[in-house]
């Protein structure tokens, strides 16, 4: 079960009206905001909650590392799986969304704050999702494992030594910069990849048991290392990996019939035994157009035949 890993980097500016946050945050204007959606479906609550998004390999960022060089490697592909066509890390900004652990200080009073996010594909490690018993009530167990693997934790460390560059650096954006956010934290003063490393490990967001509940879509339990936590993109995949009937780890075959039972098919990301280097949203659309041309193809339909069932 692997996950896609995200990093909140926070800052502070202290320039009113380059940030959102005061629509949410400051006096009244949460009641304000939300009875302006309620009334008008307008304002903050309707915009999309994130603002730009880039790609970016770190080959040659990651080339003073032992870890990185020493790792093995399929031909073609670098340690995480991927071919140089594809990137190790998707950035994008926010305001208003998610946040490090300690982001129950929100900014208020004149504060304004933002971030960038480094998200990591191909992440190496993997989670577990095991039955507690043969009760089939009975709550089972996640283990997200998250950022076990050394090389997550290095390439996210790295990825974020390159987001602090981008905000400290970026001529949009080094004349804005008051600090870190909160206040207390020092985290655009780091230099080098070793300094970001506990920041990886310490100062993202705490794991959460509802990210369980979007994973099983019922009840769970989760478990973590409360002193080594990362916010994930709640891209999860794999707890019903398709495979050939040779692979003992697969749980649905090429057409998405679930082993050992006839007339049920799964059609989510579950089903993917590898996470993508993207977002989950279109994959899912896709997975299910072709459960949809599977079960028509099941009984002697045509893929362009639509039934009317309203």
């Amino acid at each position: 079960m692997p996950f896609h890993k995200i990093v909140f980097i926070f800052y502070e500016t202290d320039k009113a009206g380059l940030t959102n946050d005061h629509l949410v945050y400051h006096g009244d204007s949460m009641s304000k905001t939300y009875a302006l959606w309620k009334d008008q479906k307008a304002g903050f609550l309707s915009t999309f909650p994130f603002g730009a998004f880039a790609y970016a390999r770190l080959d040659e960022r990651l080339a003073d590392s032992p870890l990185w060089t020493s790792a093995p490697r399929a031909p073609g592909r670098d340690p995480m799986g991927l071919t140089q066509a594809q990137p190790n890390i998707e950035f994008f900004t926010t305001e208003c969304y998610g946040g490090p652990k300690q982001y129950d200080q929100f900014p208020t009073d004149g504060q304004h704050a933002f971030s960038i996010i480094a998200e990591l594909f191909a992440p190496r490690s993997r989670g577990t999702v095991t039955l507690r018993s043969a009760e089939a009530t009975a709550v089972p167990v996640v283990d997200c494992n998250y950022l076990a693997d050394p090389l997550d934790v290095e390439v996210l460390a790295e990825a974020c030594r390159f987001g602090n560059e981008i905000v400290m650096q970026g001529a949009g954006t080094k004349d804005i910069i008051r600090g870190s956010w909160p206040p207390e934290l020092a985290h655009h003063r780091f230099q080098t990849r070793e300094e970001w490393v506990p920041f990886v490990k310490e100062n993202a967001t705490t794991c959460n048991p509802q990210i369980s509940l979007i994973i099983l879509a019922g009840r769970s339990c989760v478990k973590h290392d409360a002193n080594f936590s990362c916010e994930t993109g709640y891209h999860a995949s794999g707890t019903c990996a398709m495979g050939k009937a040779s692979d003992p780890n697969a749980v649905v075959n090429e057409v998405l019939t679930l082993r050992g039972v006839k007339g049920l098919r799964i059609a989510d990301c579950s089903i993917m035994p590898t996470l993508h280097g993207g977002h989950t949203q279109m994959p899912a659309y896709g997975i299910g157009e072709k459960a949809a041309d599977l079960i028509k193809e099941a009984w002697g339909l045509k893929p362009s035949t639509v039934t009317n069932i309203a």
